[in-house]
């Protein structure tokens, strides 16, 4: 991975959601190697609304992702592109400390504590 350090005010920001991709890498390694842990995307699929999916692509993004009654549970729509975006976007933003994300939508609380648990629970 390259990472250019040059880009300025976003690359805290930036650092915190590439260290989440590899944080959900190897949480599932350990679950494809039949480790016992909390992770799974079942798991965090459950703490998503009923009928939401995630759209499985970065550059199609259908109308029904900007609908608002989504917004207590992800950051943005580019969150609902996949779930490991999904779980970047919740690292980053409580990692910078933007508390406002977590005071106000009680759908992202659940989430950054099922995450925490479950990176814990992946490493020493």
């Amino acid at each position: 991975m390259i990472f250019d350090l040059n880009r300025g005010q976003l690359m805290e920001q930036d650092l915190y959601h590439e260290i989440s991709h590899l944080i959900d890498k190897k949480l599932q390694n350990m679950v494809d190697n039949e480790k016992e842990i909390k992770f799974s995307e079942e798991g965090w699929a459950a703490l998503n609304p009923s009928d939401f999916a995630y759209c499985q692509d970065y550059t199609d993004v259908p109308d029904a992702y900007y609908y608002d009654g989504y917004d207590d549970y992800f950051i943005d729509i580019y969150s609902r592109t996949f779930p490991s975006e999904d779980r970047a976007r919740i690292l980053e933003y409580a990692m910078i400390g933007a508390e406002f994300c977590f005071d106000t939508y009680p759908g992202l609380v659940e989430k950054l504590k099922y995450y925490a648990q479950c990176i814990r629970d992946g490493f020493d």
